[in-house]
């Protein structure tokens, strides 16, 4: 979903958070960024196996012209990015991708936090809301009676944003 036509001289940046174990497994997401606001201004979840997630990242970065940044510790998605030579990569170090630690967290939730009590960040997307409220790393029953742990990519994607 996108609520803005690229406007043309607007930084973009596409912040992403790979499935961790393809199609089947957790969600991919991204969100899409205005630089002047820094607002969001499109959104994606689903499920993709990594090649096809960068597909789809790759065509949303051509038509804004955006900078990517993806979480690399999953890093099948940093290396199809990579493959696929994507234009405006950003890289840490010697890797595609922001690489997302703990502590690199912990000062990207204090930077996050921040923002949204400041009113600097608009979150138009209630699924971002939503996924924002939840995030804690929680694990709900399933049916069959095992664990299943909540996903929160879009929540990542927001950290990745504040972080950078």
């Amino acid at each position: 979903m996108f609520i803005e036509k690229r406007i043309p001289g607007c930084p973009y940046v596409l912040t992403a958070d790979g499935a961790g174990y393809g199609k089947t497994g957790d969600p991919a997401g991204f969100i899409l960024w205005n630089m002047w606001d820094w607002k969001p201004v499109g959104v994606y979840l689903g499920r993709e196996d990594p090649g096809i997630f960068s597909d789809r990242i790759i065509r949303v970065q051509n038509v804004y012209d955006a900078q990517v940044v993806v979480e690399t510790n999953k890093d099948g998605l940093a290396a199809a990015l990579e493959a696929k030579n994507c234009p405006r990569l950003f890289w840490s170090d010697e890797q595609p991708g922001w690489f997302s630690s703990g502590p690199s967290k912990l000062s990207a939730l204090s930077a996050l936090v921040d923002m949204l009590r400041a009113d600097e960040v608009p979150i138009p997307f209630d699924i971002v809301v939503n996924h924002l409220g939840q995030w804690g790393g929680k694990t709900r029953a399933s049916a069959s009676g095992g664990r299943i742990a909540h996903h929160f990519e879009l929540a990542i994607c927001c950290l990745i944003f504040a972080y950078c």
